[in-house]
Order: structure tokens, then C-alpha cells, then sequence
């Protein structure tokens, strides 16, 4: 029996596999995040799909997996394609590396995703194991899969918290995470706090601003000399020393311990056993240095693989565990329950049957078209009640903004302070949709909208007051508006909430 593990990075990912031992084998360490496409519109991934851009770098994309929930398509060589198409062609060449190396196809596979994923991108990830044709598969967070490895081999069940520090090549995050007790995984306390802002290329950039004639792939092997050099010479004879590096990357560890900190201290009062480093980017010296001041706890450097070698041991005991004949016989219902049952919180990935499809995509289109027309309907009319009751209700947030015509929307003028604290997004989404995790739907409405002071909704973690956010349609609350959505915008200044 083959089970395998899968974590699919913002850079690369890699790849487990278990015999049912109990122990995970690395076979594909390294498979980089990287899709070509060729003359034929097929799609060549990893190492085939680097050595085919070298020629043609207008057909490769890289670093695709921050798009997943973007309104906007990823564009190779002029043609759209969504993020969860290129997820699942990558998936699939993750699995046929398993079946070229151990001869068989994996009856069980387990799908790592960032913890900082909220319902929303959780939701979309779980299409990518059906497009790719993986019958049995799990998807989980790859904080959880570190976390249980290492609670394993302490032995602690059940009594530990742990916090995972992740420093990749695009993001940062971090969580604390409470030992689970049996089979159960762990949990996550607190909220878990991530940035794209920082990661393995950001600090290549800084390099690259440091040496700008030298070149992408030169400065990554530089910047990994550093990690195991005090100093490296380089072609023109000079040194660059490990120092040199460090004041160079300093500002951006500092932004990844704030992450680290946020995550802790929303975990409330707790005692940690460890801060575990993981990550492409986590070998830097300084940035090991920097966690260990930071924290009154022991600091551990976990292999680089830990996440696919978690989820692979995962895996493995999935497949010869409690829904392990039903996932053979394609019940999903009866594995959920299993999965339930030892306190596992994923989603189940299966293939849906043709005729349940069909069904599902007829049913929607008939509420669609129903939405539209009382939409319309609804638009003819004007609505002016509904308008001027949304705007009794919080009488500053529509000051001196023209009601345009239109369909009605349901969106929200972000305001200069709520509680005396300045509006983020996270706080939006949880006092308008009752979870924050539903933040990334409001990105996925609002992302690149021209916006009243000239700006647009490019990071997450910056809005501005006066800025009209389009909102889901079930949100409530004093604020939320349902109305035509503004035609023009005046002319104001505000500033960007961090």
C-alpha cells in the first residue's frame, strides 16, 4: 500500500511517500512550482517546465498558488488560466512522480494548504485533487502536519502547545498549535498570521538591488552560499561577506517576527514547548538567531521536508485506519465520518459522479438567471427606500458620495476608526460575516478597484478610510449598505489603514 504526502509551496514543492510502515520517504524533495505551455496547449510542469521557459519565458508561470481566489485569471503567453487548473496539473505530476519512482499510484493522498487559508481559498483548493483525478484525498493544513510530527517524536499528546514559524520563498506565517490526543491532529489556537511581504524573494531582491548586473538564478545561489559561508567571493574578485547579507535582509526578519508575535500573542496565555522553523528560507542564520531572542522557549530548525513527511505518515494511517475501505469503495460520506471521528477538520476531496454534476451546474444556473432579473427588477425600480435607510443607518459613511444607477450592491464605506482603532479587513469580514477567515472573499471583490483617493486594493493588509468595499451579499450590520453602487467618486484624501 502507497500513501503520499504533497506540499505544494508558493516556490516548490515536495513530495512523501509512505509503505505503510508509519515512516515517510523523501522522493521528490524538490519539484519546482513552475507551468509551461507548449505549442500543443499542454501543460509541461516542474523541472520540464523551467528547461522549456529558458527559450520561451512568456509560456512559463511560477508562483501561481497566491492567485487562488483572484477574480482575475493567471495569463501565460496571452491565454487564461485559473489558479486551480495550474494547481491541479502540478498535483498530478507530483503523483506521477510517485508512480515513476515506486512503481504504483497512491492509494491515499494527503494535500497540504497554508493555515492562514481561510474558508473561502480552502473551499477552491479542494477542486484541485478532483481536476487532477486523485480519488482519495485529503486536504489539511501544513502547520498541523509539523506540528503532529514533531508532537510525535516528543511524545507529548495532549499537554503541548507549539508554534510554527513557515518562511517559504513568497510568504511568511505563522500558528500555535495544541497537541491533539489519539489520532486527532492538532489544533490551532489563536488566529494564524501570515505576509507575502516577506520570504526567499524578497530577500533575492535585496540582493539584486545590492548587485543589480547579476542575475535571478546567481543571486538564489549566492543568498544559499551565505547560509553555509561566512563569506563568498565573488566573479569580479570582490567578497561579500554573511554580514554584509544580514543587514541587507535585517528590516524583513523584523517583519517576520511581528508576524510570529501576532500569532502568539492571540494564542492568549500559553506555554510553548518549541518555536519550529520551516521553510525554504528558515536556514538563514539570522533569522534562527532573531526567533531565539525573540522567544522564551527552544528553538528547532525542522527538516525542510517535514510538511510532505508529515502528511505522508497522515496518509498512511488514513489508509489503514477507520475510512479506509470506504475511501476504497468511493464512500465519501462514510469516510467524512471517519475522519470526523478521530477529530480530523479537512475537507474530503472525491470525484463527483456526472449526473450530480450536471444537476449541481443546472440548479445554479437557474438561481443565477432568477438573481439577475430581481436584480434588474429591483434596479428599474430604484430602491431609493432601501438606499436611504442603509444610509440613516450609518449616516457618515455615504457623506457626499452620489448614488449612481445601476443594480443594487451591498458594500461598505470603510470608515477613519472602529472602537478607536483603525479598520482592517479581517475586522470587517467578522463583524459583517460573522468570520474573519471571509476576509479573502472581500479581496477577491475588491482587488484592484479604482478606489475615491486614486488607490487600489492590492495587499490585504492595507485599506483606506473613504474606500468602498464591495461585500458578499448576506453581510449585516450598521454600515452595510444595499444600494446602487456609486457612479463617480470625489475627490478626498485618506490614508492607508495598516
Amino acid at each position: 500500500m502507497i500513501a503520499a504526502g504533497v506540499d505544494i509551496g508558493s516556490t516548490c514543492c515536495k513530495v512523501a511517500v509512505s509503505r505503510g510502515t508509519g515512516s515517510g520517504e523523501v522522493i521528490a524533495a524538490s519539484l519546482p512550482v513552475a507551468v509551461y505551455v507548449n505549442d500543443h496547449g499542454s501543460l509541461l510542469c516542474g523541472e520540464a517546465a523551467v528547461q522549456a521557459g529558458v527559450q520561451r519565458p512568456s509560456r512559463i508561470s511560477r508562483n501561481f498558488r497566491g492567485g487562488l481566489g483572484d477574480p482575475s485569471p493567471v495569463v501565460i503567453d496571452s491565454a487564461p488560466y485559473s489558479a486551480e487548473t495550474l494547481l491541479s496539473a502540478l498535483l498530478a505530476e507530483c503523483l506521477g512522480v510517485v508512480e515513476r519512482v515506486v512503481g504504483e499510484r497512491p492509494e491515499q493522498v494527503v494535500l497540504t494548504c497554508p493555515v492562514t487559508w481561510g474558508t473561502f481559498r480552502r473551499e477552491l483548493f479542494d477542486d484541485v485533487p478532483v481536476l487532477a483525478g486523485v480519488g482519495s484525498c485529503v486536504v489539511v493544513s501544513d502547520a498541523q502536519m509539523v506540528a503532529r510530527r514533531w508532537f510525535a517524536g516528543q511524545g507529548l499528546e495532549g499537554t503541548g502547545f507549539v508554534a510554527v514559524f513557515d518562511l517559504g520563498g513568497g510568504a511568511v506565517e505563522a500558528a500555535v498549535l495544541r497537541s491533539g490526543i489519539g489520532e486527532k491532529l492538532p489544533d490551532v489556537v489563536g488566529i494564524p498570521v501570515g505576509s507575502d511581504r516577506v520570504g526567499g524573494d524578497a530577500f533575492d531582491a535585496a540582493l539584486s538591488q545590492r548587485f543589480p548586473l547579476m542575475d535571478a538564478e546567481r543571486v538564489r545561489a549566492l543568498k544559499h552560499q551565505l547560509s553555509e559561508s561566512e563569506q563568498v567571493r565573488l566573479e569580479n574578485g570582490s567578497s561579500f561577506s554573511r554580514g554584509d547579507f544580514e543587514d541587507l535582509i535585517r528590516p524583513l526578519i523584523r517583519s517576520g517576527l511581528q508576524v510570529l508575535g501576532e500569532a502568539i500573542r492571540s494564542a492568549g496565555d500559553v506555554q510553548l514547548e518549541a518555536v519550529l522553523l520551516v521553510g525554504g528560507s528558515a536556514r538563514i542564520p539570522l533569522l534562527f538567531t532573531a526567533v531565539q531572542d525573540a522567544v522564551n522557549c527552544p528553538v528547532e530548525l525542522v527538516t525542510d521536508a517535514a510538511v510532505a513527511l508529515g502528511a505522508a505518515e497522515f496518509a498512511a494511517e488514513l489508509a489503514t485506519g477507520p475510512g479506509a475501505a470506504a475511501s476504497r469503495h468511493g464512500s465519501a460520506e462514510a469516510v467524512r465520518n471517519a475522519l470526523v471521528a478521530t477529530g480530523t477538520d479537512t475537507a474530503l476531496a472525491q470525484r463527483p459522479s456526472w449526473r450530480s454534476s450536471a444537476l449541481l451546474i443546472g440548479l445554479v444556473a437557474v438561481l443565477a438567471v432568477a438573481l439577475v432579473v430581481l436584480l434588474l427588477h429591483n434596479a428599474t425600480r430604484g430602491d431609493e427606500k432601501l438606499a436611504d435607510r442603509s444610509a440613516s443607518r450609518s449616516p457618515s459613511s455615504a457623506a457626499g458620495i452620489p448614488r449612481g444607477p445601476g443594480p443594487v450592491s451591498t458594500f461598505y464605506v470603510v470608515q477613519t476608526g472602529y472602537h478607536g482603532q483603525p479598520e482592517y479587513l479581517y475586522e470587517i469580514a467578522q463583524r459583517f460575516l460573522t468570520s474573519g477567515d471571509r476576509l479573502q472573499e472581500i479581496v477577491a471583490f475588491n482587488k484592484g478597484r479604482l478606489q475615491p483617493d486614486g488607490g487600489a486594493l492590492t495587499d490585504p493588509n492595507k485599506i483606506a478610510a473613504g474606500w468602498i468595499l464591495i461585500l458578499p451579499s448576506d453581510a449585516k450590520g450598521a454600515g452595510v449598505q444595499h444600494a446602487p453602487l456609486p457612479c463617480c467618486f470625489p475627490t478626498q484624501s485618506s490614508s492607508a489603514t495598516p
